[in-house]
Parts: C-alpha cells; structure tokens; sequence
C-alpha cells in the first residue's frame, strides 16, 4: 500500500471545504460596494446597510428610514455635506441618497418635508421642533450657514 497518496487527498479536500465555506458567507465582506450609498454601503450594519431594528447596524449606528445612520446633534458632528436631521426625539446624519427632492417626483424619507431649497428637512412651528443651534424657516428646519444671512435672529451656535 501506497500512504503518501492520503495526505494529498486529505489537503484537496480541506482545500474544497475552505471554497465551500467562504462562498456560505463565513469570509469577511468585501471592501467595495457596488450599490452606492454611503461609506461603508457595502458593509453589513454599516452606514448606508439596509436595516429594520437598531440592532441590525453596527453599534453605535441607528436604525432610520430602513438604513443605518451615524447619530448626531449637530450637522458639524455629520461626514462632510451631510445634514443633522432629528427623528424620534434624536439627531442621525442624513444620508446623501436621502437628502435631495430635487427631481421630479422626489419623496423625502420618513415625516421630512421637500424644502423650499429642494433638500429633505425636519418639518416645523418653531424652534422647539428643530435641534439646538438650527432655525425654523419657512416650516423647515435649517442650519444657520443653510440660511445666509437670513439667520440673524437664530440662536448662537457653540
């Protein structure tokens, strides 16, 4: 009997079984996305990945509009062009995909209203429905810089 054929068998077969594995999911996800959303679209619980609890993202992120978003309390603590909007009592960075109603037939995610600038933002009365440091202008909620100078009678902002 011939045992050296075994060994060459036996790492075949681990080999077959690593294939196996990694195509059910057990490899780690790739680092590109090709559904372009956000920063980490791509990535399971990341910013961007579809979700329906808070649990589905990746913590600290939150469950909103079927996404998962970056909390905030301001848009300065927000990647770079993206808006605090407040949902259910707490600030999430507002995802690019979310954020315009520019085209014809556009909808805004969730209880957000199409501005008058075509941008999706947080309904309002008053100061009281926006979060610190933004104003409520003509029943929308905006960042200060958003305004101009039209934003001189807003809170300071820290």
């Amino acid at each position: 009997m011939r045992a050296h054929g075994h060994p060459t068998f036996l790492v075949a077969a681990l080999a077959a079984l690593t294939v196996v594995a990694a195509s059910a999911g057990c490899s780690s996800p790739s680092p590109s996305s090709s559904d372009g959303g956000g920063s980490e679209a791509g990535v399971p619980g990341g910013v961007g990945a579809s979700c329906m609890l808070n649990t589905d993202c990746n913590d600290p992120l939150t469950c909103d509009f079927g996404k998962c978003h970056q909390a905030c309390l301001r848009s300065r603590d927000c990647p770079s062009g993206e808006l605090c909007v407040e949902v259910s009592g707490y600030g999430v960075c507002q995802l690019p995909t979310e954020a315009s109603c520019a085209a014809s037939g556009a909808t805004c995610p969730g209880a957000l209203v199409c501005a008058a600038d075509q941008v999706c933002r947080v309904p309002c009365s008053g100061l009281s429905d926006c979060l610190t440091g933004q104003v409520c202008s003509s029943n929308a909620c905006y960042d200060p810089s958003d305004l101009g100078d039209a934003s001189s009678d807003s809170p300071s902002s820290g």
